[in-house]
């Protein structure tokens, strides 16, 4: 055998393990590219719900003003009284805070990213235990219902789906 055909044989095993590399490496990069787009669709398919959730938890900041005012009036005359300030604190996902109906306070958004309705309400309303003086208070939070034996003071005027609340305001 001369050079010629030897190398010519040489060339022709080096030109299919380049082939070979060449597809190997061009799966390896379809499947990392594979695996970032699922990651990327699970972050984003998750997105509006933390977001949604970022605004509950804006609006419970926005409240507390009104808890202090809600409180101190039960701490000295021990009844819950309806507040008689309204229309207060607003911010990015909220439009307003109000007071409720009976007692407690309610949260009016803003357009949210997860098509929550603008004017969609979140109430706040407290919650103790009957008979018990001096009795601890649990806030409730939209559709959260109380527990041991506790009685809610307020009505609840919640009009947000379940999914779009954090789990502290679902039942």
């Amino acid at each position: 055998m001369d050079c010629s055909q030897t190398c010519s044989k040489q060339h022709q095993t080096l030109a299919a393990a380049d082939h070979r590399l060449a597809f190997q490496e061009l799966f390896e990069i379809a499947v990392v590219t594979g695996v970032f787009g699922i990651l990327i669709y699970l972050s984003l398919s998750e997105l509006p719900s933390h977001l949604n959730r970022a605004a509950v938890t804006e609006a419970l900041f926005l409240g507390v003003s009104y808890r202090e005012q809600l409180l101190m009036g039960y701490a000295e005359t021990g009844e819950w009284k309806p507040l008689v300030t309204s229309n207060r604190g607003s911010g990015r996902y909220v439009n307003s805070v109000v007071a409720a109906k009976g007692t407690g306070f309610n949260v009016i958004f803003n357009q949210l990213p997860a098509g929550v309705e603008q004017g969609s309400v979140l109430s706040i309303r407290p919650a103790t235990l009957p008979g018990v003086s001096g009795s601890p208070v649990v806030w409730l939070c939209g559709n959260r219902l109380p527990r041991g034996g506790y009685r809610v003071h307020g009505v609840n005027e919640t009009n947000i789906a379940p999914q779009n609340l954090p789990n502290y305001c679902k039942k």
